[in-house]
Parts: C-alpha cells; sequence; structure tokens
C-alpha cells in the first residue's frame, strides 16, 4: 500500500508544478532517485500519464514492491537497480529524490523500524546522499531541467550552498 508522508506529496505537487512551466515539453522525461514503494514515481504517472517515467532504486526488495505497486495500478513506470545517477545515461527534464537525510546518530531514528535504516539515515549530518545526488544530477538534466529533493526540515541551508555549488 502507498501512504505518502505529507512532505512527499508536497515533493510531487510541486514536481507536478514545475513540469508544466513553458520550457519543459508536454511528454517529460522524469527520474525518481531512491524510489522506495514508488510512491513519488507512480503518484506522478497517475496524475500526468504523458510523463516518460522512469525509478531507481538501491534495494531489490524495494523495487520489487514499486514493481507490484506499478503492475497493480496499472502504471506504466521503468525501474532499474543502481546507486543514484551510477546506472543512470539518459537526460531528465526533472529528477525528483526524496532520498536518506536523517543524521546517524539522530535519536528519532529508534523510533523509525518501518523502513531500513538505508533509506533513512546519511552519513553524520544526514546529507551524504544529498550532496551525492546534487553533484551528479548537472550531467543527467536537460537544459532547464529541474532538480527537485525534499530533505529535513533544519538542512534549508547546507543545501542550498550544495545547490549553489553545482548549479
Amino acid at each position: 500500500m502507498l501512504v505518502p508522508r505529507p512532505d512527499t506529496e508536497t515533493l510531487v505537487q510541486w514536481a507536478l508544478e514545475v513540469l508544466q512551466t513553458p520550457d519543459i515539453p508536454s511528454d517529460p522525461q522524469i527520474l525518481d532517485l531512491g524510489t522506495g514503494s514508488g510512491a513519488v514515481a507512480l503518484a506522478l504517472k497517475h496524475a500526468r500519464p504523458a510523463l516518460q517515467v522512469s525509478a531507481v532504486d538501491f534495494s531489490a526488495d524495494a523495487l520489487a514492491v514499486a514493481q507490484a505497486n506499478a503492475q497493480a495500478l496499472k502504471l506504466d513506470v521503468q525501474f532499474s537497480h543502481g546507486s543514484w545517477l551510477g546506472n543512470v545515461s539518459d537526460h531528465y527534464h526533472a529528477i525528483v529524490s526524496n532520498p536518506p537525510y536523517i543524521a546517524a546518530r539522530d535519536p528519532h531514528l529508534a523510533a523509525l523500524t518501518h523502513e531500513p535504516l538505508q533509506a533513512l539515515a546519511s552519513g553524520l549530518d544526514g546529507l551524504d546522499d544529498i550532496r551525492q545526488i546534487i553533484s551528479q544530477a548537472p550531467a543527467y538534466l536537460h537544459p532547464g531541467g529541474w532538480l527537485l529533493l525534499e530533505h529535513g526540515y533544519d538542512q534549508a541551508a547546507p543545501v542550498r550552498e550544495l545547490l549553489q555549488r553545482w548549479f
């Protein structure tokens, strides 16, 4: 079952908004990094069937869940196994991601038992995966393309600095 958090719903709504800008074609290519259950990729495809949606995850188990969800919803999303943009060769009009962003020693992790730790924590400051995505993304975006990331409530300033460095 797909039950995204409100923050993830905001990510999907934001993606749908930017995909309506004049610079983006009517059938844009979208990539969901760290797709997990496929909630973001499938919500985007459901809302805009013309989207060409691809999704990547490092976990084979997560990909199996995402593929089963896509089949159950009869949504055509291309899934692949990989670590962020490591196995990607195409260019995209938007890359969206809800990556792990919790600091490895955050005390709240103990209460988050529904998801595997690798889907939640990302280094001492929680930004290791976001750093990797931001540094790799420019090479995979069409001119005028968008990188949309979910991050922690207290990470806006460091994420902004990373984006300014690479974009």
